[in-house]
């Protein structure tokens, strides 16, 4: 009889508890302000035009040499927001050699190339081959000597540029 009592009390508290609701109160928002510091920042932003190819389709071999030159443009047609920066572009060759390579696999064929900023000294690969602050363009030209084709063939090679924004000190 006591057990039944001691669980007809815990059912009748459990069903108070149940039966009881929660009133929840909130505090009215105290009013805040709310402050932000926005800095706009203007990333550089530019177009550079390389050669698609560059054809010797003239080439013959020589027993002296005779050099055959190749002109190029690199242009850039647009500058927005350099901001005292400058825009550099250089020049490499395949596997950091500027040669080109014969059909046959065997073959190769030297070449250098220049700026026509500077004529008088051939660019290594990786040189910056020009330096642009505002919309321009800079012409540079491929120099073949005829007489370092060894063999007839048909030589083929890569001339890479790449681009970037530095500071005018650079």
């Amino acid at each position: 009889m006591k057990m039944t009592f001691k669980i007809v009390s815990l059912c009748a508290i459990l069903l108070l508890l149940g039966a009881m609701t929660l009133t929840l109160y909130a505090e009215e928002p105290q009013s805040s302000t709310v402050s932000a510091t926005v800095i706009a920042t203007n990333t550089p932003t530019y177009s550079v035009v390389v050669p698609t190819g560059i054809t010797a389709d003239d080439l013959q071999r020589t027993s002296e040499s005779d050099f055959v030159d190749k002109e190029f443009t690199i242009s850039v047609p647009e500058v927005l927001s350099l901001d005292g920066r400058q825009i550099c572009v250089r020049v490499y060759g395949d596997n950091g050699v500027f040669v080109l390579q014969g059909s046959d696999g065997t073959s190769t064929l030297p070449y250098q190339v220049y700026s026509t900023a500077n004529t008088e000294q051939a660019l290594a690969s990786g040189d910056v081959f020009a330096i642009f602050t505002q919309e321009g363009e800079q012409s540079g030209f491929v120099r073949i000597d005829q007489k370092d084709i060894l063999k007839t063939d048909t030589y083929t090679g890569n001339l890479r540029f790449s681009f970037f924004v530095s500071d005018t000190e650079e």
